[in-house]
């Protein structure tokens, strides 16, 4: 079986990828942040089963969180490897099924990067990107704990170290940067090929697509493009829409990362929000 990984801060178009991975791919289960909890009881007692299924069946650390985050932090390079190990079995499960799979999940890049790099053996990697002002305001609409899925800016075994008492702007974009120069990172430690740079809005662009499928090796029938997937708007959490607020506070963070380090994210060379988002004065 081959392996394609993607790295991503969530928000980015992983349910239409996945949804367009099943339906025009051949040979390849694509995986959205699974193991998902399965969960089968109404209301409160499906709160309380979907607890209890993260804990002991679909856990956590199977999903690439939890205690993953921790061990990562702490590089307890012991802990990885067992929780990595795990995964990689849940993985293996889909071998007869499929020449491929294909991970489409934001907990990749979280910890178990490098152990599951070297359990796969040469997987492929997607930099799954959109643009950051607007993954950062879709995050904040949400108003999740940023603390269930990151760790913490401030630790020492980050790409980009940054305070960890940003508002949430900066923690999301943060968060943005650092998965995509972990991404880098891994792909030059591992010897892979360069990462496939997939953009949220080229799963609008069928011809965009196909050729991202032939990069990648994914045999598939004619591409066919729906509507955008699991949108905010969709789960009733508004539009994402930016303000000029949104851009001024995108220009302070930006100011407070390195140029060296910045200029590692060749995908985002010239960019400027300024030039491309509309902003309501």
């Amino acid at each position: 079986m081959r392996y394609i990984f993607t790295v991503t801060p969530g928000r980015s178009g992983q349910a239409s990828l996945t949804d367009l991975v099943e339906r025009c791919g051949t040979g390849v289960v694509p995986a959205f942040e699974e193991p998902q909890a399965h969960v089968r009881l109404p209301g409160v007692l499906g709160d309380l089963e979907r607890r209890f299924r993260r804990r002991f069946i679909e856990t956590h650390e199977l999903l690439g969180r939890g205690d993953v985050l921790r061990a990562f932090a702490a590089q307890d390079i012991a802990a990885l490897q067992r929780y990595a190990e795990a995964r990689f079995a849940w993985m293996q499960r889909f071998a007869p099924k499929a020449d491929i799979f294909f991970d489409i999940s934001k907990f990749f890049i979280r910890g178990l990067h490098r152990q599951l790099v070297a359990l796969a053996g040469r997987p492929k990697i997607v930099l799954l990107i959109r643009d950051p002002l607007l993954n950062m305001r879709s995050f904040v609409n949400r108003g999740k704990d940023f603390r269930l899925d990151n760790n913490s800016p401030a630790d020492t075994v980050n790409e980009l170290r940054m305070p960890a008492d940003m508002p949430a702007s900066g923690l999301y974009l943060w968060a943005w940067t650092e998965g995509y120069l972990r991404g880098l990172r891994l792909a030059e430690e591992a010897g892979l090929d360069a990462p496939r740079c997939i953009f949220t809005h080229e799963l609008e662009n069928a011809d965009a697509m196909a050729g991202h499928f032939n990069a990648l090796e994914i045999p598939f029938q004619r591409i066919e493009i729906r509507k955008a997937m699991n949108t905010n708007e969709s789960q009733g959490h508004g539009r994402t829409e930016l303000s000029l607020a949104d851009i001024e506070a995108f220009e302070r963070w930006r100011e407070a990362v390195p140029a060296a380090i910045w200029d590692r994210l060749h995908f985002m060379r010239g960019y400027d929000p300024r030039q491309h988002l509309e902003i309501k004065r």
